[in-house]
């Protein structure tokens, strides 16, 4: 059976301390040992959109069928600055000051949801289905029309961290973004602040602190799961999935 992997960094592995080496091939890996045919497609640094546009590369110029499995990482949405400054710089101009000037409440929910409006496009494109796993970001709450909205899409693990420290899948107050202070510099400096930042931010900053206190998870860098997390995420992802196939 063929596997599909998408998404961040978080598609890699283990990470070395200083975040510059892989120690281990991670849930590519266990997939590969357990003799799946895998492509990881992952990109470190990647964005949500970005990912859209590599998978879609991918699915329209190699073979796959109803038994592949495609995994997408979800990764922190402010990351799509870096998303439209490329295109910016590309043949596709983006006006960049209409994507920021907007409260942060706007923009959250904007560059939230877009990506999964965009793969639901590329299921229907390629007649498949998708799987979400919560990686650097949680994935949005499951609400009750998810399958109405967005029916070729499956969110298989909410929360990755959750999963690994509380043996829960599911989160109630999804984190979307760790707030890195070197990473979100630059998108904190270009909008509008709102109370739904603060908000956000504290929950952002638990993650982190979250991710340090349980390095069984998370050692050596303390921002990525380390190869026993990428066990545990792996072998909850292929039971549900599988039953979900069966």
């Amino acid at each position: 059976m063929q596997v599909i992997i998408c998404g961040d960094s978080w598609t890699a592995g283990e990470w070395d301390e200083c975040g510059d080496r892989i120690l281990h091939g991670g849930i590519s890996q266990y997939f590969k040992e357990d003799n799946f045919d895998v492509v990881n497609i992952g990109y470190p640094g990647g964005t949500n959109l970005t990912s859209v546009i590599r998978l879609d590369n991918w699915l329209n110029l190699n073979t796959h069928n109803n038994d592949t499995i495609i995994l997408f990482f979800l990764t922190e949405f402010f990351r799509e600055i870096w998303h439209y400054t490329n295109l910016n710089n590309s043949t596709q101009p983006v006006n960049l000051d209409n994507e920021l000037n907007r409260s942060y409440t706007e923009i959250k929910d904007s560059w939230v949801y877009r990506p999964y409006y965009r793969l639901q496009e590329l299921a229907e494109k390629y007649n498949t289905k998708f799987y979400l796993v919560g990686g650097a970001s949680d994935t949005i709450f499951k609400y009750d029309d998810f399958s109405i909205d967005f029916p070729n899409l499956k969110i298989a693990c909410q929360s990755t961290t959750n999963l690994l420290v509380n043996d829960n899948p599911n989160v109630e107050e999804p984190v979307m973004c760790k707030f890195l202070n070197d990473w979100t510099s630059p998108f904190l400096e270009s909008i509008k602040p709102d109370d739904a930042l603060l908000t956000d931010m504290d929950l952002g900053k638990a993650r982190i602190k979250t991710m340090k206190q349980n390095p069984q998870w998370f050692w050596p860098d303390g921002i990525h799961p380390n190869r026993q997390g990428h066990l545990k995420l792996y072998k909850y992802l292929k039971n549900s999935i599988m039953k979900e196939k069966q």
